[in-house]
């Protein structure tokens, strides 16, 4: 009788052990948030939230992906994890990536206009600047992280599967009414609030913020959110890209290549002649990382399933250095997906409560390959200023959002007038430019121009 006494007592002491947790990590944080994509930026923020004592919801991606493409993580990113999730993370993505010694641009027969070495800048000889590694497997190891199960003072994150797509974002004066539904809800100040509306019902959802984090570089891909934060700002906050010609559209492709040769050391290799840029870094059990982008003056027609002879022709001037990735690309069996680059520029990310981050808000083709990097560094800066917000007892989100622009197009400043430069170099100039630039170039990517570009987003 005892026993059973005692461990009807245990039984009780966890109940309410899990209830305490359960209460302090679901009413900790005022604001019901919801992330519109479950790519490694949407999942990297719902993680840093969950480790901040503060819940989240995730809507998966909408686009179909029938290739894996390789991404670059930086110091800066590496560190963050820890900060929030520990060394074992970081252990994680380190032994499944390929570290980067350093990065350099080259011509289409493979001469060097300049070289960056990373350890030349590092404090010690095993720290990491720059970590290759596959989509995949980083989503793989972030969503496993995300589904653990909570801590004393963590937050929840539940996932809204495909059947959960967004249907359609309503904007409205909300009342304060004391609706047991609603007793998340903090009022916003007179502004309108944000509702939204799911394929797999009529109700009407309210968020205190919507993250947008949805690559629109992807097959298929279909974003309300970024959708309705464009034709909100429009034509205000609307500018042409840095992208756009009016003769010619720009098309970008990413994928994952066998490498039968010896690997190249490991560098970021970026190749380029007019108008067109190619660029290889190497990952993990032989394979390369490939992606580039191109200008045509028609529209292409080609069936997607020639897209890999097509990108091959594009770029069968250049001779690969020590990677020969172009003949690996026309014996990738995978599907290459191509994408036109968007052709206009957001200034402004937000809109009432909501906010894009990473290459939701830039929509920059993939050879821009930091991209990722930045969308980690949104996540980070935007989970601090919730964190300020929620300890300041602040309940305004659009002045957190504004904060959260400014901030954003300051750190991105060096790195945005960068790559207006290559734009520029790459896309518009002659072919004279090409033939008696050298020296110009020479000049342009020297190893310490290039630091000084990137060191904000590595460090």
């Amino acid at each position: 009788m005892m026993m059973i006494l005692s461990n009807q007592i245990k039984s009780s002491s966890n109940i309410l052990q899990f209830g305490k947790r359960f209460y302090s990590s679901t009413l900790s944080n005022k604001k019901k948030i919801l992330i519109s994509g479950n790519d490694v930026v949407g999942l990297t923020l719902a993680l840093f939230l969950k480790k901040k004592g503060i819940s989240s919801e995730v809507c998966e991606s909408t686009h179909t992906k029938t290739d894996d493409t390789g991404i670059i993580l930086t110091q800066k990113n590496l560190q963050s994890y820890k900060d929030y999730a520990g060394d074992n993370l970081v252990e994680k993505i380190t032994n499944n990536g390929s570290r980067l010694n350093g990065s350099g641009y080259f011509a289409k027969n493979g001469d060097s206009f300049g070289n960056v070495n990373f350890t030349k800048y590092s404090k010690s000889k095993d720290d990491i600047i720059m970590l290759s590694t596959t989509e995949s497997k980083l989503k793989e190891i972030l969503a496993n992280e995300c589904l653990k199960p909570f801590k004393e003072g963590e937050g929840i994150i539940s996932f809204k599967r495909n059947i959960f797509k967004i249907k359609k974002i309503h904007e409205e004066i909300k009342e304060n009414d004391n609706d047991d539904n609603n007793n998340n809800i903090q009022i916003n100040n007179g502004n309108n609030n944000i509702y939204l509306t799911f394929t797999s019902s009529t109700n009407k959802n309210y968020y205190d913020l919507i993250v947008g984090s949805m690559d629109p570089n992807e097959k298929n891909s279909n974003d309300p959110i970024r959708d309705y934060v464009v034709e909100k700002n429009s034509p205000q906050f609307i500018e042409p890209s840095i992208y756009q010609h009016r003769m010619e559209q720009t098309y970008s492709f990413n994928t994952i290549v066998d490498c039968t040769f010896p690997l190249v050391p490991p560098l970021l290799i970026t190749q380029f002649f007019k108008s067109k840029k190619l660029v290889s870094f190497i990952l993990p059990n032989k394979k390369v990382a490939l992606t580039g982008t191109f200008t045509r003056e028609s529209t292409i027609t080609t069936e997607p399933s020639k897209y890999n002879q097509l990108v091959s022709g594009e770029f069968k001037q250049i001779e690969d250095v020590n990677v020969h990735s172009i003949v690996s690309l026309l014996d990738n069996q995978n599907e290459l997906n191509l994408f036109k680059v968007p052709q206009n520029h957001l200034t402004n990310i937000t809109h009432n409560s909501i906010v894009l981050i990473g290459n939701t808000a830039d929509a920059l083709p993939h050879d821009n390959v930091f991209i990722t990097s930045i969308g980690i560094e949104d996540a980070n800066r935007l989970v601090q200023l919730l964190v300020e917000n929620n300890n300041n007892n602040n309940t305004n989100v659009q002045t957190l959002l504004g904060q959260f622009n400014n901030d954003r197009k300051i750190r991105l400043d060096k790195f945005m007038k960068s790559i207006k430069k290559d734009q520029k170099i790459i896309f518009r100039s002659s072919n004279i430019f090409f033939l008696i630039g050298k020296l110009f170039l020479k000049f342009h990517y020297l190893g310490r121009k290039q630091y000084n570009n990137f060191k904000n987003l590595l460090f």
